[in-house]
């Protein structure tokens, strides 16, 4: 047998067509209990931070079982395209931690990385702004204080 490759998880950013989608279903099934839904699920109420694996579970969940708990990541053997999905994770949960809210984690995106959307990151732009988002949370349980 030969050697398998080692899957790594990676962001792929959420499609037009799921942004529309769930638009279209948070319509009628309630904005409310969709961003509720993609709160528990990211930590951040906005359709445009989901990847597309994460916007399948939402579209799941909202057009077939509420109950669903399936959550699959994008498994991809090696893309330089994407970002890893762990880095997103941790700049997402970094961001809860320090109480930014969505508004002022894309604003520090945007003037650190030059990233106005999730969409735009790249594995660069995402390892990069995955250590400095770390250096940042770090700094702070020092006790001090960091834009």
């Amino acid at each position: 047998m030969g050697e398998s490759k080692k899957l790594k998880s990676f962001y792929e950013p959420i499609t037009d067509k799921q942004k529309e989608l769930i638009i279209c279903l948070s319509k009628e099934y309630g904005e409310n209990l969709t961003y509720q839904i993609i709160e528990n699920l990211i930590d951040m109420p906005s359709i445009r931070m989901l990847s597309k694996g994460e916007a399948s579970y939402i579209i799941d969940k909202l057009k077939y079982d509420e109950d669903s708990n399936v959550y699959s990541k994008w498994l991809r053997s090696d893309n330089q395209e994407y970002a890893l999905m762990y880095h997103i994770e941790q700049i997402r949960n970094s961001a809860k931690i320090m109480k930014w809210s969505k508004e002022q984690l894309l604003q520090w995106l945007n003037d650190k990385f030059e990233i106005k959307e999730f969409s735009s990151f790249d594995r660069k732009k995402g390892y990069e702004a995955f250590k400095k988002m770390y250096g940042i949370h770090v700094h702070r349980l020092k006790g001090h204080r960091t834009s």
